[in-house]
């Protein structure tokens, strides 16, 4: 039972939780697309695994993995890759990256752009990735 000491309050709006907590809850309603660029290595499968483990705990979250897979040695592809990625007004870039200041340039100009980057296998210093 409630006191009548304290003012009764009532939340009618995500909005009015704490910021991590209210995001998250908005969130479940939208289908997020999340591109998936990855280098063709040896540990590719090994990757496509440790995501798709790491994306069932989200199991409350429509998200959509588009997977691209890019040579080695192709850093215009990935450059390309991750230009098309704004375009395409995806919620998040899982990148394995080619270290070039190229990617590192093209990293920056999807974050500021709202996008977050996440790099695995290998990270890219001096950009702005997550």
């Amino acid at each position: 039972m409630l006191s009548s000491s304290f003012p009764r309050l009532e939340v009618d709006d995500v909005a009015a939780l704490p910021a991590p907590i209210g995001k998250a809850l908005k969130m479940q309603d939208k289908e997020l697309r999340i591109k998936v660029i990855l280098l063709e290595v040896d540990a590719r499968s090994y990757l496509e695994k440790g995501i798709e483990e790491e994306l069932k705990k989200y199991g409350s979250f429509q998200i959509e993995l588009d997977y691209m897979t890019i040579p080695y040695s192709e850093t215009e592809k990935q450059v390309r890759a991750l230009r098309s990625c704004i375009g395409e007004k995806v919620q998040g870039v899982i990148l394995s990256p080619i270290n070039s200041p190229e990617i590192v340039k093209e990293i920056d100009a999807c974050t500021l752009a709202g996008i977050p980057v996440v790099t695995v296998n290998t990270d890219i210093k001096g950009s702005r990735r997550q």
